[in-house]
């Protein structure tokens, strides 16, 4: 029987804004002087655009003024005991974050790849399904970071980085030996999890941001990483 490990979707939170860092909004002037709505993210289990007003007078002389970056918090593993491999991304962008699921993104490419690789249209499921097929195929799904601060959703963007605890893979999952990055970003963690003992693949970002290459090229190195060892559990 697949086991997976469980996650729930969260309920709209109030924003928290966090002492230690900043982040500078710009000022909009308008000949009416209305109050400006920027966005800005949410502490805790999900992210919203929330609306912070500002009048012109709150504003700095050089038009701008910097507020408090609320911390983000990353998506559970999606393991079992039975995964042989591990796909680590970077962190979630906001509408994964949003959504409380994994490359959530319309015109992210990583469920198409996955598709391709396995052979089945992981796309035409729901969410929950999609998760089951992967454990099925022995793979897994994590990120590298577990909170950051970051605007937007672009890697370039993250700060202050906390990776996420691997120490207890070997146990939750001994039948692990492979780990896969998507991008660059998450392949800079690739020396910890060979410390541990891992083989590690670096696989071209599915992110709509790296668009310098083509679907049918990033699918020929994704087959090329995962085409022999992400067969069915039997």
């Amino acid at each position: 029987m697949v086991r997976c490990l469980a996650f729930s979707i969260g309920t709209p939170c109030i924003p928290v804004l966090s002492q230690r860092n900043v982040f500078t909004v710009a000022s909009v002037a308008t000949a009416s002087r209305q109050w400006r709505y920027l966005p800005i993210q949410c502490l805790c289990h999900q992210s919203f655009d929330h609306a912070l007003t500002m009048p012109d007078k709150m504003f700095s002389g050089s038009g701008r003024r910097t507020m408090p970056l609320a911390p983000l918090n990353g998506l559970a593993p999606v393991l079992s005991p039975d995964i042989r491999v591990m796909i680590l991304g970077s962190f979630p962008g906001r509408e994964s974050l949003a959504a409380r699921q994994y490359y959530a993104h319309p015109r992210n490419q990583f469920w198409r790849l996955l598709s391709a690789v396995l052979g089945e249209d992981l796309t035409a499921l729901p969410y929950e399904k999609r998760l089951l097929r992967l454990l099925h195929h022995g793979i897994g799904l994590w990120d590298v970071i577990t909170m950051c601060d970051r605007i937007g959703s672009l890697d370039a963007r993250i700060r202050n980085a906390v990776p996420n605890d691997f120490s207890q893979l070997k146990s939750a999952c001994p039948r692990l030996e492979t780990v896969c990055f998507n991008g660059k970003v998450a392949g800079a963690y690739a020396p910890r999890l060979e410390a541990a003992g891992y083989r590690t693949i670096q696989l071209p970002s599915s992110s709509p941001a790296y668009a310098s290459r083509t679907f049918e090229a990033k699918l020929s190195s994704w087959q090329a990483a995962l085409g022999d060892i992400a067969a069915p559990n039997r």
